[in-house]
Protein backbone atom coordinates (compact mmCIF):
# COMPACT_ATOMS: atom_id res chain seq x y z
CA UNK A 1 0.00 0.00 0.00
CA UNK A 2 2.95 2.62 0.99
CA UNK A 3 4.65 1.61 -2.26
CA UNK A 4 1.95 2.69 -3.94
CA UNK A 5 0.99 5.80 -2.43
CA UNK A 6 4.43 7.10 -3.08
CA UNK A 7 4.05 6.10 -6.51
CA UNK A 8 0.62 7.99 -7.36
CA UNK A 9 3.03 10.78 -5.07
CA UNK A 10 5.54 10.87 -7.85
CA UNK A 11 3.43 10.98 -10.78
CA UNK A 12 1.42 13.83 -8.82
CA UNK A 13 4.55 15.75 -8.34
CA UNK A 14 5.66 14.87 -11.69
CA UNK A 15 3.03 16.32 -13.51
CA UNK A 16 2.70 19.67 -11.10
CA UNK A 17 6.60 20.13 -12.25
CA UNK A 18 5.93 19.70 -15.77
CA UNK A 19 3.09 22.20 -15.52
CA UNK A 20 5.15 24.45 -13.52
CA UNK A 21 7.49 24.40 -16.21
CA UNK A 22 5.72 25.41 -18.81
CA UNK A 23 3.53 27.57 -17.25
CA UNK A 24 7.17 29.78 -16.86
CA UNK A 25 7.70 29.55 -20.32
CA UNK A 26 6.17 32.61 -20.79
CA UNK A 27 4.39 35.32 -18.44
CA UNK A 28 1.15 33.71 -19.58
CA UNK A 29 -1.47 32.33 -22.03
CA UNK A 30 -2.06 28.74 -23.72
CA UNK A 31 -0.62 29.56 -27.18
CA UNK A 32 -4.56 29.32 -28.64
CA UNK A 33 -5.62 31.77 -30.52
CA UNK A 34 -8.06 32.85 -27.82
CA UNK A 35 -5.33 33.32 -25.02
CA UNK A 36 -1.96 33.41 -26.28
CA UNK A 37 1.64 33.30 -24.60
CA UNK A 38 2.30 36.78 -22.97
CA UNK A 39 5.56 37.95 -24.05
CA UNK A 40 6.18 40.53 -21.08
CA UNK A 41 9.93 40.70 -20.70
CA UNK A 42 13.57 39.91 -22.18
CA UNK A 43 13.25 36.30 -21.20
CA UNK A 44 9.97 35.56 -22.71
CA UNK A 45 11.61 36.89 -25.70
CA UNK A 46 14.43 34.65 -25.82
CA UNK A 47 12.69 31.78 -24.40
CA UNK A 48 10.51 32.38 -28.23
CA UNK A 49 13.20 32.97 -30.20
CA UNK A 50 15.32 29.98 -28.93
CA UNK A 51 12.25 27.14 -29.69
CA UNK A 52 13.41 26.43 -33.16
CA UNK A 53 10.16 25.41 -33.75
CA UNK A 54 10.47 22.16 -31.72
CA UNK A 55 6.70 20.81 -30.80
CA UNK A 56 5.17 23.63 -33.52
CA UNK A 57 6.23 26.21 -30.59
CA UNK A 58 6.69 28.99 -34.11
CA UNK A 59 2.64 27.47 -34.97
CA UNK A 60 1.24 29.12 -31.79
CA UNK A 61 -0.03 32.71 -30.84
CA UNK A 62 1.76 35.15 -29.16
CA UNK A 63 0.85 39.00 -27.84
CA UNK A 64 3.32 41.33 -25.98
CA UNK A 65 2.10 42.69 -22.72
CA UNK A 66 4.45 45.66 -22.13
CA UNK A 67 7.66 47.32 -23.33
CA UNK A 68 10.84 45.52 -23.74
CA UNK A 69 14.17 47.07 -23.56
CA UNK A 70 17.36 45.51 -24.71
CA UNK A 71 21.11 47.10 -22.80
CA UNK A 72 24.15 46.68 -24.36
CA UNK A 73 25.30 44.46 -21.49
CA UNK A 74 22.67 42.14 -22.92
CA UNK A 75 24.61 41.73 -26.18
CA UNK A 76 28.00 41.39 -24.72
CA UNK A 77 29.73 38.21 -23.52
CA UNK A 78 27.91 36.82 -20.68
CA UNK A 79 25.06 38.45 -21.91
CA UNK A 80 21.65 36.60 -22.46
CA UNK A 81 22.06 38.19 -25.59
CA UNK A 82 25.19 37.67 -27.07
CA UNK A 83 24.86 34.02 -28.69
CA UNK A 84 28.46 34.29 -30.03
CA UNK A 85 28.60 37.59 -30.99
CA UNK A 86 25.56 36.91 -33.72
CA UNK A 87 23.05 39.26 -31.52
CA UNK A 88 19.50 37.85 -30.99
CA UNK A 89 18.53 34.80 -32.65
CA UNK A 90 15.32 35.69 -34.88
CA UNK A 91 11.70 33.96 -34.92
CA UNK A 92 11.32 32.08 -37.87
CA UNK A 93 13.97 30.51 -39.83
CA UNK A 94 14.34 29.59 -43.57
CA UNK A 95 13.98 25.87 -41.77
CA UNK A 96 11.52 26.30 -39.84
CA UNK A 97 9.00 29.64 -40.72
CA UNK A 98 7.32 31.20 -38.14
CA UNK A 99 3.31 29.98 -38.52
CA UNK A 100 1.62 31.89 -35.83
CA UNK A 101 0.39 35.38 -34.78
CA UNK A 102 2.08 38.24 -32.97
CA UNK A 103 0.57 41.38 -31.73
CA UNK A 104 2.91 43.53 -29.97
CA UNK A 105 -0.68 45.57 -28.75
CA UNK A 106 1.39 48.59 -30.06
CA UNK A 107 4.35 47.93 -27.34
CA UNK A 108 8.44 48.62 -27.99
CA UNK A 109 10.85 46.90 -28.73
CA UNK A 110 14.39 48.83 -28.29
CA UNK A 111 17.96 48.72 -29.38
CA UNK A 112 17.51 45.00 -31.46
CA UNK A 113 20.89 43.84 -31.97
CA UNK A 114 21.68 41.39 -34.35
CA UNK A 115 25.17 41.09 -36.72
CA UNK A 116 25.00 37.94 -38.38
CA UNK A 117 27.36 38.69 -41.24
CA UNK A 118 26.64 35.99 -44.18
CA UNK A 119 23.55 34.33 -42.80
CA UNK A 120 19.79 34.83 -44.53
CA UNK A 121 16.77 35.53 -43.19
CA UNK A 122 17.22 37.81 -40.81
CA UNK A 123 15.42 40.24 -38.44
CA UNK A 124 13.73 40.36 -35.30
CA UNK A 125 11.39 37.69 -37.22
CA UNK A 126 13.21 35.39 -39.75
CA UNK A 127 11.02 33.93 -42.33
CA UNK A 128 7.33 34.21 -41.52
CA UNK A 129 4.10 32.79 -42.97
CA UNK A 130 1.83 33.97 -40.37
CA UNK A 131 0.98 37.21 -39.10
CA UNK A 132 2.34 40.13 -37.35
CA UNK A 133 0.47 43.34 -36.01
CA UNK A 134 1.27 46.02 -33.56
CA UNK A 135 4.54 45.68 -33.34
CA UNK A 136 7.08 48.83 -32.94
CA UNK A 137 10.94 48.58 -33.20
CA UNK A 138 12.85 51.10 -31.76
CA UNK A 139 16.27 51.66 -33.00
CA UNK A 140 19.36 49.03 -32.67
CA UNK A 141 20.61 47.31 -35.89
CA UNK A 142 20.51 44.55 -38.36
CA UNK A 143 23.64 42.74 -40.20
CA UNK A 144 22.86 39.99 -42.33
CA UNK A 145 23.22 39.00 -45.69
CA UNK A 146 19.95 38.51 -48.24
CA UNK A 147 16.36 39.03 -47.25
CA UNK A 148 17.37 41.48 -44.02
CA UNK A 149 14.77 44.09 -42.28
CA UNK A 150 14.03 45.36 -38.99
CA UNK A 151 10.83 43.51 -38.48
CA UNK A 152 11.48 40.70 -40.58
CA UNK A 153 13.66 39.06 -43.78
CA UNK A 154 11.42 37.22 -45.28
CA UNK A 155 7.45 37.44 -45.08
CA UNK A 156 4.89 35.67 -47.16
CA UNK A 157 2.36 36.85 -44.16
CA UNK A 158 0.62 39.46 -43.09
CA UNK A 159 2.04 42.50 -41.44
CA UNK A 160 -0.30 45.07 -40.02
CA UNK A 161 0.35 48.19 -37.51
CA UNK A 162 3.85 48.16 -37.66
CA UNK A 163 6.94 50.27 -37.23
CA UNK A 164 10.65 49.49 -37.50
CA UNK A 165 13.52 52.71 -36.75
CA UNK A 166 16.09 49.59 -37.09
CA UNK A 167 19.53 50.35 -39.20
CA UNK A 168 19.37 47.33 -41.42
CA UNK A 169 22.80 46.75 -43.78
CA UNK A 170 22.90 43.50 -45.58
CA UNK A 171 23.46 42.28 -49.64
CA UNK A 172 20.38 41.81 -51.31
CA UNK A 173 16.96 42.45 -50.67
CA UNK A 174 17.20 44.34 -47.85
CA UNK A 175 14.48 46.81 -45.94
CA UNK A 176 14.36 48.77 -43.41
CA UNK A 177 10.80 46.93 -42.34
CA UNK A 178 10.71 43.75 -44.55
CA UNK A 179 13.74 42.34 -46.72
CA UNK A 180 11.71 40.23 -48.70
CA UNK A 181 7.86 40.41 -48.81
CA UNK A 182 5.29 38.18 -50.74
CA UNK A 183 2.35 38.75 -48.65
CA UNK A 184 0.11 41.96 -47.68
CA UNK A 185 1.55 44.77 -45.84
CA UNK A 186 -0.59 47.79 -44.31
CA UNK A 187 -0.74 50.61 -42.24
CA UNK A 188 3.21 50.74 -41.41
CA UNK A 189 6.09 52.41 -41.43
CA UNK A 190 9.76 52.40 -41.51
CA UNK A 191 12.82 54.79 -40.42
CA UNK A 192 16.71 54.28 -40.31
CA UNK A 193 19.54 53.50 -42.80
CA UNK A 194 19.27 50.79 -45.04
CA UNK A 195 22.18 49.70 -47.45
CA UNK A 196 22.87 46.69 -49.48
CA UNK A 197 23.78 45.64 -53.13
CA UNK A 198 20.75 45.25 -54.87
CA UNK A 199 16.78 45.53 -54.38
CA UNK A 200 17.23 47.47 -51.29
CA UNK A 201 14.41 49.54 -50.43
CA UNK A 202 13.64 52.24 -47.71
CA UNK A 203 10.66 50.01 -46.69
CA UNK A 204 11.20 46.90 -48.18
CA UNK A 205 14.04 45.62 -50.55
CA UNK A 206 11.49 43.19 -52.73
CA UNK A 207 8.23 42.95 -52.82
CA UNK A 208 6.51 40.07 -54.89
CA UNK A 209 3.03 39.74 -55.21
CA UNK A 210 0.42 40.78 -52.71
CA UNK A 211 0.10 44.64 -51.51
CA UNK A 212 1.09 47.09 -49.72
CA UNK A 213 -1.16 50.10 -48.32
CA UNK A 214 -1.18 52.88 -46.98
CA UNK A 215 2.42 52.42 -45.60
CA UNK A 216 5.78 54.96 -45.32
CA UNK A 217 9.43 55.17 -45.42
CA UNK A 218 11.48 58.13 -44.41
CA UNK A 219 14.69 55.75 -43.94
CA UNK A 220 17.95 56.57 -45.83
CA UNK A 221 19.05 54.30 -48.71
CA UNK A 222 22.48 53.69 -50.17
CA UNK A 223 22.36 50.43 -53.08
CA UNK A 224 25.78 49.87 -54.34
CA UNK A 225 25.02 47.99 -57.65
CA UNK A 226 21.15 47.11 -58.03
CA UNK A 227 18.13 48.13 -58.05
CA UNK A 228 17.66 51.07 -54.87
CA UNK A 229 14.11 52.96 -54.06
CA UNK A 230 13.42 55.33 -51.62
CA UNK A 231 10.29 52.89 -50.51
CA UNK A 232 10.93 49.61 -52.33
CA UNK A 233 13.98 48.32 -54.10
CA UNK A 234 12.29 46.43 -56.61
CA UNK A 235 8.62 45.45 -57.08
CA UNK A 236 7.08 42.17 -59.13
CA UNK A 237 3.59 41.65 -59.85
CA UNK A 238 2.77 43.41 -56.96
CA UNK A 239 0.31 46.50 -55.71
CA UNK A 240 1.33 49.26 -53.51
CA UNK A 241 -0.70 52.23 -52.99
CA UNK A 242 -1.17 54.74 -51.11
CA UNK A 243 1.80 55.29 -49.96
CA UNK A 244 5.26 57.39 -50.00
CA UNK A 245 8.90 57.92 -49.10
CA UNK A 246 11.11 60.41 -48.22
CA UNK A 247 14.36 59.80 -47.19
CA UNK A 248 17.71 59.90 -49.59
CA UNK A 249 18.41 57.53 -52.12
CA UNK A 250 22.42 57.17 -53.36
CA UNK A 251 24.79 55.08 -54.52
CA UNK A 252 25.72 53.91 -58.35
CA UNK A 253 22.91 51.18 -58.33
CA UNK A 254 19.86 51.89 -60.14
CA UNK A 255 18.11 54.21 -58.51
CA UNK A 256 14.55 55.55 -57.71
CA UNK A 257 12.85 58.19 -55.66
CA UNK A 258 10.36 55.42 -54.59
CA UNK A 259 11.11 52.01 -56.01
CA UNK A 260 14.28 51.08 -58.44
CA UNK A 261 12.35 48.54 -60.27
CA UNK A 262 9.03 47.18 -61.42
CA UNK A 263 8.17 44.38 -63.29
CA UNK A 264 4.01 43.94 -63.57
CA UNK A 265 1.66 44.92 -60.76
CA UNK A 266 1.19 48.18 -60.25
CA UNK A 267 2.30 51.46 -58.09
CA UNK A 268 -0.68 53.81 -57.31
CA UNK A 269 -1.63 57.11 -55.64
CA UNK A 270 1.93 57.24 -54.00
CA UNK A 271 4.45 59.79 -54.12
CA UNK A 272 8.05 60.45 -53.21
CA UNK A 273 10.01 63.89 -52.28
CA UNK A 274 12.05 64.85 -55.18
CA UNK A 275 14.49 66.88 -52.92
CA UNK A 276 15.03 64.75 -49.73
CA UNK A 277 15.34 62.00 -51.79
CA UNK A 278 18.13 63.59 -54.06
CA UNK A 279 16.34 61.60 -57.36
CA UNK A 280 14.45 63.33 -59.87
CA UNK A 281 12.72 59.75 -61.42
CA UNK A 282 11.81 56.63 -59.96
CA UNK A 283 9.86 53.38 -61.69
CA UNK A 284 6.36 54.16 -60.30
CA UNK A 285 5.16 56.47 -57.89
CA UNK A 286 4.32 60.37 -57.97
CA UNK A 287 7.66 63.19 -57.52
CA UNK A 288 6.64 66.19 -55.26
CA UNK A 289 8.81 68.92 -53.61
CA UNK A 290 9.23 69.12 -50.44
CA UNK A 291 6.28 71.68 -50.21
CA UNK A 292 3.80 69.97 -52.22
CA UNK A 293 5.05 66.30 -49.78
CA UNK A 294 3.94 69.16 -46.75
CA UNK A 295 0.79 70.07 -48.36
CA UNK A 296 -2.44 67.52 -47.58
CA UNK A 297 -4.00 68.34 -50.35
CA UNK A 298 -1.76 66.21 -52.28
CA UNK A 299 -2.95 63.33 -50.52
CA UNK A 300 -6.69 64.08 -50.58
CA UNK A 301 -6.64 65.01 -54.73
CA UNK A 302 -5.29 61.28 -54.99
CA UNK A 303 -8.02 60.12 -52.89
CA UNK A 304 -6.48 59.15 -49.65
CA UNK A 305 -8.62 58.78 -47.03
CA UNK A 306 -7.45 60.08 -43.50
Amino acid sequence: MKTKIYFLLIVAFSFVAKSTLFAQAYSGGDGSAGNPFQIANKADLKYLSGNTGGGGEWTKHFKQTANIVFVTTDFQSGGDFHNGGLGFSPIGNSGTNFEGSYDGQGFRIENLTITRFGQDYIGLFGAVVGDISNVSLIGGSVTASSNAGGLCGYSTGSIINSSSTVDVNGTDQVGGLCGYSGGMISNSNSSGSVSGNNSVGGFCGRKVGGQIINSYSTCGVYCSTGYGGGFCGSSNSASISNSYSTGNVGGTGLLGGFCGHINGGGIMASFWDTETSGQSSSLGGTGKNTAEMNFVGTFESATWDF
